[in-house]
């Protein structure tokens, strides 16, 4: 038998790793997540159902930092979750090719991410137009996408007609500041038996990142519009990862009897770019079949 050389050997081992690994092509980041959860000296809390649980509903904006009319959706998504911060969740998601996208000089950042790049592909929402978003991924008029004057409405509908939660979330989070981590512990309770199987993800936002955006608005004087470069925008509820599956796992199979509860714990080792006093952790559960949101709730990295 030929016997293989040092240097064919060497090559066959770095063709081996680089086949091995994942591919993690750019712009889209994600969280790193590594190593074991000391539940000792950070427990875990009790946890017991609330059947009075109130159900939070989970408003989403896709956006661009290059689209003119999106800051015009932020002030809405803004305006909501400030009048409803227990009710409302709110998600800004960068997505697509044609407002997300670097654009340097004046816009060269990434704000993209897998989930969101995702979720986008996934219900078309950038290709029918930003701004544009979701509120519960739940289906009005035959459509799931949502113009950003009809998210409080839709929102306040939602909530009017079944306030009671179907299911309850509880997050508690642990910040290692030395090691630049979050531990997650995350419970969820069913409220009730659900017809479809329930799913859980877990990501994360960032409130207050600065970065330019661009804005049209109205002028009163000439009428049409006026294009401005805000360099100092503030971007709020911006979705920054997952952790996890991008989709979640199941947490209820079908027909889970009501009080059955689950636990997930997460390590989430933080990004250079995230500040943690901004960062939130956000949990969407969601009916495994057609996509919509049964609960949503969220929790900073501080508390």
């Amino acid at each position: 038998m030929k016997k293989m050389s040092f240097f064919q050997g060497a090559i066959l081992l770095c063709l081996w790793v680089l086949w091995g690994c994942d591919k993690i092509r750019p712009p889209y980041t994600r969280p790193l997540f590594e190593g074991v959860i000391d539940t000792v000296a950070y427990p875990p809390p009790s946890f017991s159902p609330d059947f009075s649980a109130q159900r939070v509903v989970l408003v989403e904006d896709y956006t661009g930092h290059t689209c003119g009319y999106c800051p015009n959706a932020a002030d809405v998504l803004n305006q909501i979750t400030h009048a409803m911060p227990d009710k409302v969740v709110g998600l800004a998601v960068h997505a697509g090719d044609n407002f997300a996208a670097p654009k340097p000089p004046e816009y060269p950042s990434d704000f993209r991410t897998e989930a969101g790049t995702a979720w986008d592909n996934f219900f078309g929402i950038s290709a029918a137009g930003q701004p544009n978003g979701m509120v519960n991924r739940k289906m009005f008029n035959g459509n799931r996408i949502s113009p950003f004057a009809t998210w409080n409405s839709r929102a306040q509908a939602i909530l009017n007609a079944s306030p009671l939660a179907d299911v309850q979330i509880a997050i508690k989070n642990y910040y290692l500041a030395d090691k630049g981590q979050v531990i997650s512990y995350i419970h969820a309770a069913a409220l009730k038996s659900l017809p479809e199987a329930v799913k859980l993800g877990v990501y994360i936002s960032e409130d207050s990142v600065i970065a330019p955006q661009k804005r049209y608005v109205i002028d009163t004087l000439n009428g049409g519009l006026i294009t401005l470069h805000i360099e100092d925008y503030v971007h709020m509820h911006m979705l920054r990862g997952h952790s996890g599956a991008i989709w979640g796992d199941v947490i209820f199979p079908a027909g889970a009897p009501a009080g059955t509860i689950t636990r997930k714990d997460h390590l989430i080792s933080l990004r250079p770019e995230w500040n943690p006093k901004h960062c939130k952790v956000v949990c969407i559960a969601y009916l495994a079949d057609s996509y919509e949101v049964v609960q949503a709730f969220q929790k900073s990295f501080l508390d």
